[in-house]
């Protein structure tokens, strides 16, 4: 029986900025392509045109267990780089020495809170949910730092029958893909 193969692409929008990602799986093997992207303000920033983005080179990453090599590749230079990976695909590195660790004694609090808005959409062909996740970092008084929030508002849908016959999600793990 030949392996299970599967192509999608994620999109990502972010205000006007818009990237994406294809991942290409058959069997343990996979391919991920990708163009970074940059914006930057010019100007005055609620004026049109003031945003721009700047993308980068298109760039794969292949994870390859037949060969236990992963392949970061820059298509346009035509360049790349081959690192062993072990058996479960993490990448192989030199043991070096331990670094003593010195506890800084601040305390750090972390609240996430995960809203399912009931919202549902039609995207790519699949029914994707909105979901509003909220992070809230408080900080010990001695540090001086403010609280940080952090609130991310998109739509996801939930991964493809075959995605998961290739990765079982891990124990208490989920796979999202979001377009937001």
């Amino acid at each position: 029986m030949p392996a299970p193969s599967l192509r999608y692409r994620m999109e990502a929008v972010r205000g006007e900025m818009r990237t994406g990602r294809i991942e290409y799986i058959l069997g343990l093997n996979t391919r991920s392509e990708s163009r970074d992207c940059r914006g930057y303000c010019d100007g005055d920033p609620t004026q049109p045109g003031a945003l721009r983005f700047e993308y980068g080179p298109l760039r794969a990453v292949i994870h390859n267990h037949d060969l236990h090599y992963c392949f970061q590749l820059d298509l346009e230079a035509r360049v790349y780089t081959a690192s062993r990976i072990g058996e479960h695909g993490a990448m192989r590195r030199i043991r070096s020495k331990p670094m003593s660790e010195r506890r800084s004694g601040r305390t750090v609090q972390i609240h996430t809170q995960t809203v399912d808005t009931g919202e549902h959409r039609e995207m790519f062909g699949h029914t994707a949910r909105r979901v509003i996740t909220r992070t809230t970092r408080m900080y010990d008084p001695e540090t001086g730092s403010t609280t940080c929030i952090t609130e991310v508002d998109g739509w996801y849908i939930d991964p493809p029958s075959a995605w998961l016959i290739v990765h079982p999600p891990l124990q208490g793990a989920r796979y999202l893909a979001g377009v937001g």
